[in-house]
């Protein structure tokens, strides 16, 4: 059992930190969810406790405290992550006005929570979402609802606990937490890993920043460059998560004080450096992320991503060493593609 005062265990008790036994939870009503459907970046919109009870066992009796708790001037934010391993965290606080009554007396307190989910891991088991504590012990949330936007789980409180002086705490009740998808993100940059998987066609290539350094010399030349004939597909595949280009382009080229352009067909090869993929940055850049490693290194940031487009801004550097000299061409590639 946990040793907490009995101030604190009041505040704890409505936390999803310290569960120590299995949740008699009616499932009846329980909805199944995937993976999926949990993952990314939530806000916590609703927070409530209900039925609370709380009986402390002192020498020569017991005393019991009713409460409940309603939450109130959100601002906290619920990530649950599956890369590089399956962890949730929550920032951001928010308020719990918590109703006690005792011996027929009762008090209103705020109580400024900062966390709702400690660092832990989850996972999905038989359609249940489950938290397992740094004790590797499994609790298992009811989920009422979840959709693309909204997520609701509720907790049967069910915790035995030693407060001061040796007695004993036993508390139930009924916790139930709403979460929805950023409001803010307007579909735009709302991405997670399970919308990139899949195959993309290249539909729209622009260029800015290009320019050819000659760092053997100490030169720079800029130039513009336009691309058409637009024939590439990007792919993102999961286990293991690689990706894969192939297709080309037209790229026309137009140096600073020439008249006359250089052409050529270019490979689609933006991503050739890469091994495998990762989302990081609340999933608006786009990792190279090596097999077995934490290693990681900038690739792309995602500029849009919905079920249909991926928009990507691409730092692009080349060097073509020719004749053992550098040459070194520099160019920000803006990439438009489509689901197919």
């Amino acid at each position: 059992m946990k040793k907490l005062s009995l101030f604190l265990f009041l505040s704890a008790s409505i936390f999803l930190t310290s569960c120590e036994k299995d949740s008699n939870d009616d499932q009846s009503n329980n909805k199944t969810t995937s993976e999926e459907a949990i993952l990314g970046n939530w806000e916590l919109t609703d927070y409530k406790v209900e039925e609370g009870e709380t009986v402390t066992k002192i020498t020569g009796g017991a005393v019991t405290q009713k409460y409940s708790s309603v939450g109130k001037d959100f601002d906290m934010e619920v990530i649950f992550n599956n890369e590089p391993t399956h962890t949730v965290t929550s920032n951001g606080s928010f308020i719990s006005e918590t109703k006690i009554t005792v011996l027929g007396q009762t008090q209103v307190t705020e109580i400024p929570l900062y966390t709702l989910f400690e660092s832990s891991e989850w996972k999905i088991k038989d359609g249940n979402l489950i938290f397992i504590d740094e004790d590797s012990k499994e609790t298992k949330m009811n989920t009422l609802e979840s959709t693309d936007k909204k997520l609701v789980l509720s907790y049967e409180l069910n915790e035995v606990l030693e407060v001061q002086g040796g007695a004993t705490a036993t508390t139930t009740g009924k916790l139930t937490i709403t979460l929805e998808r950023d409001s803010s993100d307007n579909n735009s940059n709302t991405s997670t890993p399970s919308l990139i998987i899949g195959d993309w066609n290249l539909t729209e290539l622009t260029s800015e920043d290009e320019v050819l350094s000659l760092p053997d010399v100490n030169e720079e030349i800029k130039f513009e460059g336009i691309a058409s004939d637009l024939n590439g597909t990007l792919t993102f595949t999961d286990n293991p998560k690689e990706i894969k280009t192939e297709g080309n382009f037209h790229y026309k080229i137009t140096y600073e004080d020439e008249e006359e352009p250089f052409e050529e067909d270019r490979e689609l090869d933006f991503f050739n450096f890469a091994s495998g993929w990762k989302l990081e940055n609340n999933d608006t850049e786009l990792y190279d992320h090596r097999d077995g490693s934490l290693e990681v290194s900038s690739a792309a940031e995602i500029l849009e991503l919905t079920e249909t487009t991926l928009k990507l801004e691409i730092p692009y550097t080349k060097d073509y060493g020719i004749n053992d000299l550098s040459e070194i061409e520099k160019i920000t590639f803006y990439a438009t593609f489509t689901k197919k």
